[in-house]
């Protein structure tokens, strides 16, 4: 299962889900859009830093972000996050705004922010990158009579739900307290809810889906590097995952992981246990989903 254009992501919901945390860990070889501070988790939590790599481009709205992208030379990245789309584009929307001032046609206003966003896209996917759109979360609601589904926040009700139709993967993160591991974020994925805006077009996300965007883009066939000086993770993360679906106790593979690595990074070997512990989840949960038709 592959797919040739690169992928488009928006993932929503309130603050403190571990969104950015996971799109870290997801996205080593990543561009990210973020504005001071939004990066925090990333010495101490995931083991490096995108600003000492030159990873992070300080953006104030969507049309400086589209022409940074335009300065991108292909196969420098992997991916470009944004983080977050909520408050790229309120300003964008602050800008559109004092230059349709008196305007009485407002769609325009609305017509030309979505058209602010696919220009985004267009961009990255000129560059050969995945896109990730990280939101907050707007709450479902009924106005007017007319009732509007949760999904992530944006200037406008409308917005909510136009937006997620230009890409492939929506999902809404949320915490489980029940998942194993230190990481209890996950992303939900059920497109027939009708209380909130999801859907996966590569059809490889459950209902229930571990917090690891780049493990749910691998399973849709995607290759999402690693750290050059990390290259060893991948073999082991794939010797975790075949250990625990061959029956193993997981207490035993991750204790001969950490004896194998006993001079390593902690959290480079954290970071192995995570993607080898999400890819099982994922792999036997898709087996269970096709099976189950």
């Amino acid at each position: 299962m592959s797919f040739s254009e690169p992928a488009v992501v928006v993932v929503y919901g309130p603050s403190g889900m571990g969104k950015t945390t996971d799109t870290l860990f997801s996205f080593p070889m990543g561009l990210f859009f973020a504005l001071p501070g939004a990066l925090k988790p990333s010495l101490r939590v995931v083991g490096w830093d995108p600003h000492a790599a030159g990873q992070v481009v300080p953006v104030t709205d969507l049309d400086a972000a589209v022409q940074a992208l335009r300065q991108v030379k292909p196969g420098t990245f992997d991916a470009v996050v944004v983080d977050d789309l909520s408050l790229l584009a309120e300003r964008t929307m602050q800008n559109l705004e004092a230059k349709y001032a008196g305007s009485r046609n407002m769609f325009a206003l609305w017509d030309s922010l979505r058209d602010t966003v696919i220009r985004f896209r267009e961009a990255a996917r000129a560059c050969g990158l995945h896109v990730i759109l990280n939101a907050h979360e707007r709450q479902p609601e009924t106005k007017d009579g007319t009732f509007f589904r949760g999904g992530p926040a944006l200037p406008s009700k409308t917005l909510t739900e136009r937006i997620p139709h230009i890409a492939d993967t929506v999902l809404r993160a949320c915490a489980d307290p029940t998942m194993p591991g230190q990481w209890k974020g996950i992303y939900k994925c059920e497109p027939a809810n009708p209380q909130w805006v999801m859907k996966d077009r590569h059809g490889c996300c459950p209902p229930t889906c571990p917090q690891n965007l780049g493990e749910i883009l691998r399973m849709a066939g995607y290759t999402i590097r690693r750290r050059p000086e990390l290259g060893w993770q991948e073999e082991w993360v794939e010797w975790v995952a075949q250990n625990l679906a061959g029956g193993r106790p997981e207490k035993d593979v991750m204790a001969e992981l950490n004896a194998n690595f006993a001079e390593a990074d902690p959290l480079h070997l954290r970071w192995v246990r995570r993607d080898g512990r999400h890819r099982h989840m994922l792999r036997k949960a898709y087996t269970q989903m096709v099976t189950n038709d």
